[in-house]
């Protein structure tokens, strides 16, 4: 019978190998990066069990003795795979144990196991010699960017300014911020207005999931901070139009960043309440809005006092300061959940990356590409996208007017690029409309 916290044994690899139907549906669960799926398909082309394997290993290979049967259920719980994560619970309570395994599967999984080993002592010498991919230093990449000349469009009925966006359906929402302002505005069909009530505080963080928006604490009036959440509640036709169906944050926070994935809801940075006052925070916590519980998860390696949050294929980035880290959404929230049952387990950890040129800039995913638009301390033109296979920023586009503090979204094609002040630091209340009309060289 295994236990709970054991490492995963070889044998039970192949066994849960065998369970898995599509293990490119759960590599991103794994934590598996491209380059690492890449390899899991040219371990053997033909043979979709010992890519199975192969894939599991590597999860293995990547968490150590934190590769247990407990945080194996947790993976498979988080991708949904109910089937998966009941057989892995299965071989823990003993109902598969190595008494019930004939004599045939034993030896027909030993062969497989040690088959790939042998392939993959190979596999890793091969790759020993590889070098990292390089940009040729003479040419120059630039993001073409159609920027629209619509006359009247897109004025904001009140400043905003370092504040959140976020989409639902054809309608584009915007609050928090700088502002004192306790208003979430409304984007539809061309024009802005303001959403009337709004939630009584001002400094929130805005998430949607499934399509609801939420507001995530703020202020209610100068250093009278809370940790409440409100969800939009699109049906009511008179009264307030708020709901309060989830539990109170952890921690009470203002100017936190916040961001939905699939049923789960994560906020970062911001201030947070404590006994020595409203200090800048780090800490980052996962609401599962099924379950209606909060989890806290890895924090952050610095604070993060006015945080910007962008997800490019299921890795979340932040930009605070000059400083820009990341990490992988699936495995931040299996962590966060294994931290439920023991505080000291911890699988994942924010990856820094190389520094933006500009300070407190705007991230946004546009078109599958991160990039840094404006800053917070002056106005400038500059936006600036990040190149994953060198580690680097390049500035690959401008502004039409220099900004800072301003939000991006992209909606539903275009870079919309909102709000902020210019460099006599006035409020901007337009809106930029761009049209990227592909990647190219020049």
């Amino acid at each position: 019978m295994a236990s709970p916290d054991s490492k995963i044994c070889d044998i039970d690899r192949a066994r849960i190998a065998k369970n898995i139907v599509d293990w490119k549906d759960l590599s991103p669960y794994l934590g598996l990066n491209a380059a690492e799926i890449k390899e899991v398909k040219e371990s053997d082309s033909g043979n979709f069990l010992q890519q199975k394997c192969e894939a599991i290993r590597k999860w293995q290979q990547k968490n150590g003795d934190d590769a247990t049967y407990a945080a194996f259920i947790v993976v498979a719980t988080v991708a949904e795979n109910k089937e998966l994560a009941d057989y892995v619970r299965e071989l823990v309570v003993g109902a598969r144990d190595e008494q019930q395994c004939s004599h045939t599967e034993k030896e027909g999984l030993l062969s497989l196991v040690m088959a790939l080993t042998k392939e993959l002592k190979e596999k890793e010498t091969m790759l020993q010699a590889k070098k990292p991919t390089t940009l040729p230093s003479n040419v120059k990449y630039s993001l073409p960017i159609n920027w629209k000349d619509i006359t009247g469009d897109g004025t904001l009925p009140v400043p905003m300014e370092g504040a959140q966006a976020v989409v639902i359906g054809k309608k584009v929402y915007i609050g928090g911020g700088k502002s004192s302002e306790k208003n979430v505005l409304e984007y539809n069909e061309g024009k802005w207005q303001v959403l009337r009530p709004s939630p009584p505080v001002s400094l929130f963080g805005m998430a949607v999931v499934h399509n609801r928006l939420i507001v995530i604490g703020g202020e209610f009036k100068k250093n009278d901070i809370t940790n409440e959440v409100w969800v939009r509640a699109e049906g009511k036709q008179r009264g307030d139009n708020w709901d309060q169906p989830y539990p109170t944050m952890n921690l009470a926070k203002v100017s936190p960043s916040a961001i939905g994935y699939k049923n789960w809801v994560v906020v970062v940075g911001g201030r947070g309440k404590s006994e020595d006052g409203i200090k800048p925070e780090n800490r980052v916590e996962v609401l599962d809005t099924s379950t209606k519980e909060w989890f806290w998860a890895p924090p952050l390696k610095k604070d993060a006092v006015r945080p910007s949050l962008a997800a490019v294929k299921n890795i979340l980035y932040i930009a605070s300061g000059r400083s820009v880290a990341c990490i992988f959404l699936p495995i931040l929230v299996s962590d966060a959940i294994s931290k439920k049952e023991n505080p000291l387990i911890s699988t994942s950890e924010w990856q820094l990356l190389p520094d933006t040129k500009c300070y407190d800039p705007s991230l946004v995913c546009f078109d599958d590409n991160l990039l840094a638009v404006g800053q917070w301390d002056r106005a400038v033109e500059t936006i600036a996208m990040y190149f994953s296979q060198t580690r680097e920023w390049l500035e690959v586009a401008n502004l039409p007017t220099p900004r800072r503090g301003c939000t991006c979204i992209q909606h539903p094609t275009d870079l919309m690029v909102i709000g902020g002040r210019d460099y006599k630091h006035k409020d901007i209340v337009t809106t930029e409309f761009g049209e990227l009309e592909n990647i190219c060289k020049m």
